[in-house]
């Protein structure tokens, strides 16, 4: 048990049950196991983020000729929104997909970096829409030079389902492409 939860655990068994104060001290008590839990989150947070950062600089500073890693995302839904609009009204809204794809190259021995944006009205964030936005991120690259890849995403459900990876490795293939690894990046 964290020393300050301890010790207002000790207070509070010093202090009688029927004590007016006893309420308030519980409450304190609660308010520091969260806040004890949230700090322990956050520093869990930050050793893999710490991690992850690791993992990415390794990657680019090993890259050979040719090489390239795509770090990318679905971004937030472009919305139609009102002037003070209230949060209730804002959440469930149908609206624009935005999906990112950085890529980081070496080539002609120095690094270069693109982003490629997808755009579609009500996409369904699936498996199929991540296997199509990869086929034309990687066709582009392989136009480019780019000869293997490694790929980084978050861990959301239609990035590591197996149907998808393994169609990405087939695609990567058939357009000539190695693809040297898949990195997740934080947890969702």
């Amino acid at each position: 048990m964290p020393i300050l939860t301890a010790k207002v655990d000790q207070i509070l068994e010093s202090i009688d049950a029927s004590s007016p104060e006893r309420y308030r001290i519980m409450r304190l008590l609660e308010e520091c196991q969260w806040n004890e839990r949230a700090i322990m989150e956050y520093r869990m947070h930050q050793v893999r983020a710490a991690a992850s950062e690791l993992a990415r600089r390794k990657i680019i500073d090993e890259f050979e000729e040719g090489e390239c890693l795509i770090i990318w995302d679905f971004s937030m839904k472009i919305l139609p929104c009102e002037a003070n609009e209230k949060q209730s009204n804002f959440y469930g809204k149908k609206g624009v997909s935005m999906h990112a794809a950085y890529a980081i190259a070496k080539l002609g021995g120095q690094l270069y970096c693109h982003t490629f944006s997808h755009f579609a009205q009500d996409l369904v964030q699936n498996a199929i829409a991540v296997v199509g936005i990869a086929f034309q991120v990687l066709t582009m690259l392989k136009e480019n030079g780019v000869k293997s890849v490694f790929l980084r995403s978050d861990t959301a459900a239609y990035y590591r389902c197996s149907s998808v990876i393994s169609t990405i490795y087939v695609l990567a293939q058939k357009i000539g492409i190695v693809v040297n690894g898949y990195v997740f990046s934080e947890s969702q």
